[in-house]
């Protein structure tokens, strides 16, 4: 059998990135608005305050 050492700033470590990188997502879509084309065929998320550019023919 191994001989595991147990390391308690391993864990320590593990628990406080699991901690910082839960709180910054502050909820299901954080931070993004839903998108839905017109017909129906595609669907996305972009981040909230974008605005939606025109597009200008050649």
């Amino acid at each position: 059998m191994k001989n595991i050492k147990f390391n308690p700033i391993k864990y320590l470590f593990l628990i406080f990135l699991c901690f910082t990188l839960s709180a910054c997502s502050g909820g299901i879509n954080a931070g993004l608005e839903a998108y839905q084309s017109p017909d129906g065929r595609y669907a996305f998320l972009y981040p909230t305050g974008w605005t939606r550019a025109v597009r200008k023919p050649n």
